[in-house]
C-alpha cells in the first residue's frame, strides 16, 4: 500500500517509517527533546526500530479501516 504524502515546495509531511530509524533515534534518544512527551527517551537503535514497526503496523491497520468504510 502506497504511503499517504502531503508536499510543498519546502515541506514534505508523510507517516514515520523504518526508514527513519537514524533520525528518529537521534529525536527519541534525547531527554530533552522527550521531556514532555509520553514516552522516555529510546535506550538504543533496537527501541527505535520496535517503535517505528509499530507506527507503520497502526499506520496500515488505520489506513485499511478507512478504505474500508469507504
Amino acid at each position: 500500500m502506497e504511503k499517504i504524502q502531503l508536499k510543498t515546495e519546502r515541506l514534505l509531511l508523510r507517516p514515520l517509517g523504518k526508514e527513519d530509524l537514524e533520525a528518529f533515534y537521534e529525536y527519541a534518544s534525547d531527554a530533552e527533546n522527550t521531556s514532555y512527551m509520553i514516552y522516555f527517551p529510546h535506550r538504543d537503535r533496537e527501541q527505535t526500530r520496535e517503535f517505528l514497526e509499530a507506527v507503520e503496523a497502526e499506520w496500515g491497520r488505520l489506513r485499511r479501516a478507512c478504505m474500508d468504510a469507504a
